[in-house]
């Protein structure tokens, strides 16, 4: 079997991101990142989707990028995170 998959993994310690790592870590080496720290104790890299440079810096040498950030308690910040930071990803 070939070396795994190399993969930037953004919002893993959001609603869905602690859910998929556990099956994910077996098929893919995951690059976890977020802004906040993992509920499980967790190691993740701090990654700020809103910013441009770090989400560059951040998928230097990846395979691909899952994206499961997402921000909808402040209008301001939902649109820097949901819509900003989706066209960094891109």
């Amino acid at each position: 079997m070939g070396a795994k998959k190399k993969v930037l993994f953004l919002g893993a310690s959001g609603l869905i991101g602690p859910y998929l790592t556990p099956g994910l870590e077996a098929h893919y080496d995951l690059r976890l990142t977020d802004v906040k720290d993992h509920p499980d104790g967790i190691a993740v890299e701090r990654l700020d989707i809103t910013d441009y440079d770090q989400v560059l810096t951040g998928a230097e040498g990846m395979d691909a990028i899952m994206n499961f950030t997402v921000n909808r308690s402040d209008p301001d910040l939902s649109f820097h995170v949901n819509t900003r930071g989706a066209w960094h990803v891109m």
